[in-house]
């Protein structure tokens, strides 16, 4: 199975990163799930606290978000600044560095003519009170906190999928986009405080962009791994698609 995964890795020119071992899930089967349908008490309201996000979108400065056919849709571009951004409530207790942390997001950055248009970007912040992984998803690259650029690539052309995971008792982050690694054993940040938020960036950074769920949950979880079958005609395609150029 290794091998086949860097066979199939290899064909699509992707540098294999190492990480350690992290048990695979799908999403689907998280405990917090935020399909962003509805704006109910116990869901993610755009404007409004609930029971399971503060809402933080400064409509003084032009900031807005809503829910519209199934996606939270947001832009902070008038500002270029800290200005639309979700926190959790309930994570601090799940997500704790004796039980580990995944946090999962399907996410499409626009570009468009606005202030600060290079910094644009969307964060995830993860912390558990002994340290935080801080991901930057910007629209031609993707970050994290101490580890710098993990790699470089258009996240306006569509909705991409990203996952950073810590593992139980760990301080270690790894962080995939679209179910590849692209960043694994990476030390998180030194903090005091437990929190999950989402949104904007942080500090210079305006943005606009359209999410289809957040999802999280307790433990460190990587992608649910393919089948073999699959895996096998993943293979074969890549290397057809090869040799015709």
């Amino acid at each position: 199975m290794r091998t086949l995964i860097l066979a199939s890795a290899a064909l699509l020119g992707v540098a294999a990163v190492s990480q350690a071992a992290i048990t695979p899930l799908d999403s689907s089967s998280f405990s917090k799930k935020f399909e962003m349908t509805t704006a109910g008490p116990s869901e993610l309201d755009p404007t409004a606290n609930t029971s399971e996000w503060t809402a933080h979108v400064d409509t003084v400065y032009g900031a807005t978000a809503s829910l519209s056919g199934g996606y939270l849709e947001y832009d902070s571009t008038v500002n270029a600044a800290l200005s639309d951004y979700w926190k959790s409530v309930t994570a601090p207790a799940l997500l704790t560095n004796a039980a580990g942390g995944t946090v999962e997001v399907r996410v499409r950055l626009d570009s468009v003519a606005a202030v600060n248009e290079a910094n644009k970007a969307f964060g995830i912040v993860m912390g558990d009170g002994t340290t935080y992984g801080a991901l930057t998803i910007s629209l031609d690259s993707v970050a994290f906190a101490g580890a710098g650029t993990l790699t470089s690539v258009d996240n306006t052309d569509g909705y991409h999928v990203f996952r950073m995971a810590r593992d139980a008792g760990s301080s270690k982050y790894s962080v995939w986009r679209d179910g590849v690694l692209i960043g694994g054993d990476m030390d998180g940040v030194s903090t005091g405080s437990s929190m999950l938020y989402f949104g904007d960036g942080s500090g210079g950074y305006g943005s606009k962009g359209s999410v289809d769920y957040f999802r999280f949950t307790a433990g460190g979880y990587s992608p649910a791994v393919p089948e073999p079958a699959s895996l096998s005609l993943l293979a074969l395609g890549l290397l057809a698609i090869r040799r015709r150029k």
